[in-house]
């Protein structure tokens, strides 16, 4: 009996959005609560704006992650991402005497095949000694990956390796004598500041681990090591070892400073966005697609993520005062040729943000769970490579006009955002078919 009066709405409200119906959609949905048929609906014509938004800072400790790289996206600007690591000395120490003879003080590190890059192209690191406490500097007492510290601007050694995806091979960077032989007599003579954690990080504050090459070979290269994972020999993957010997034998011993506590390992980020699809967004904030080439990105390191707006959506229910959504999703395709392979696309969180940008916690479903994106990876012809995300109770949301100042915003995971180089472009519906919101409802 609505079928009538139900069309004349949709055209009334045709520029928000048109529907279909398949005649045979029809249900009895049973006497005892209606009299009538129902039919359920499918739209996919909704507008939906979509905006690039720049995160300002992200708490970035927690990850025992070391991440060194350096990214030229022609899309997205230039990237640098270095890393800051607070060592304390072994638990174990050894006693030792004026029988033992100072060898070397080296930087372990193992290589875990978590790289990106030409695997033929040799690199440069550099290690810099930190100045000054790696400690928060705010009331949150948190460490950002905007923050920067104090650090010689002279290394203490530099080092040039190839990635090798699948080799775990083992890296020893020599570091200075003076201060390997400072830090063996203390040992030797028994100070206390080589046994005691806090006086040891007031004389050495950490390392700063930076990239040194920055051009074209660096493009899209990072190398990440684990701070407090073993390998199966359970040996820490990064350590600074001091290897000395005892007067008249022929084997050298070491003992290890190892990476303090999670708190005090972070990545640092800069990004440079000049002559990019944002260029400015460090300014402004958020840019429309409209002004960004009709793009959108998520992206790591620069904390970059989409917002979407839907005009029209609090209207839905003037088509008629008993309709009930059933399902929602965001269908949108990452733009073909800004990424090399559909599976290794990273998944996207889905979080409620204010009309500032401000985030207000994640999209939950009605059991409580995180909402995620699912990922339909097509690499064999990469035709149909989209993601898709449950949209049903924020659709609900707005429906019912709760929380009207608020819509949503889509990042990588923060571990992505603060560990890696990933990013995603999106086109805007200018683009056929490459963004829509797809509902179901019922009219009963």
């Amino acid at each position: 009996m609505y079928k009538n009066s139900l069309l004349i709405k949709l055209l009334f409200v045709g520029v928000l959005f048109s529907s279909c119906a398949d005649d045979e959609a029809v249900y009895k949905i049973g006497d005892r609560f209606v009299k009538e048929e129902s039919k359920i609906y499918y739209v996919d014509t909704l507008t939906v704006n979509v905006s690039t938004v720049r995160v300002d800072s992200l708490p970035a400790t927690g990850y025992n992650t070391v991440f060194i790289g350096y990214q030229n996206d022609p899309l997205l600007g230039t990237s640098e991402a270095k890393s800051y690591v607070e060592f304390i000395p072994s638990t174990s120490l050894p006693s030792l005497d004026e029988d033992a003879i100072f060898e070397k003080l080296v930087i372990y590190i193992k290589q875990t095949g978590y790289y990106s890059g030409d695997t033929a192209v040799e690199k440069t690191l550099a290690f810099h000694e930190v100045l000054e406490p790696i400690e928060p500097r705010n009331e949150n007492l948190r460490i950002y990956n905007t923050d920067t510290f104090l650090i010689n601007t002279t290394p203490l050694a530099t080092h040039s390796l190839k990635q090798r995806p699948t080799a775990y091979r083992e890296d020893f960077i020599k570091l200075p004598d003076a201060l390997g032989l400072k830090w063996f007599n203390w040992l030797v003579n028994d100070n206390d500041t080589i046994k005691n954690g806090a006086t040891f990080k007031k004389q050495f504050p950490g390392l700063a681990l930076l990239p040194v090459t920055k051009d074209l070979s660096w493009s899209s290269t990072f190398f990440g090591y684990n701070t407090t994972g073993a390998d199966t020999n359970n040996v820490q993957q990064l350590q600074i070892r001091l290897y000395y010997r005892i007067r008249g034998k022929e084997d050298n011993s070491y003992f290890t400073f190892t990476p303090s506590e999670t708190a005090k390992v972070f990545t640092n980020y800069t990004v440079d966005y000049s002559g990019s699809v944002v260029e400015g967004i460090e300014n402004t904030g958020v840019i429309s697609s409209t002004n960004s080439n009709n793009l959108v990105a998520v992206q790591a390191g620069g904390s970059l993520g989409f917002r979407i707006d839907i005009p029209m959506i609090d209207k839905l229910k003037e088509i008629h005062p008993n309709l009930s959504v059933l399902d929602a999703r965001l269908m949108i395709k990452p733009r073909k040729g800004t990424y090399d392979k559909a599976s290794e696309l990273p998944q996207l969180s889905v979080y409620w943000i204010d009309s500032k940008n401000q985030n207000k916690g994640q999209l939950t479903n009605f059991s409580g769970n995180l909402i995620l994106s699912t990922l339909n990876a097509d690499d064999e012809f990469n035709d149909n490579t989209y993601y898709s995300i449950d949209l049903l109770g924020f659709i609900l949301n707005k429906t019912n006009q709760l929380n009207p100042d608020q819509t949503l915003f889509f990042s990588l995971s923060n571990q992505d955002n603060l560990t890696s180089f990933k990013r995603v472009i999106f086109g805007d519906q200018s683009f056929s078919e490459s963004l829509q919101l797809q509902l179901h409802y019922v009219v009963y």
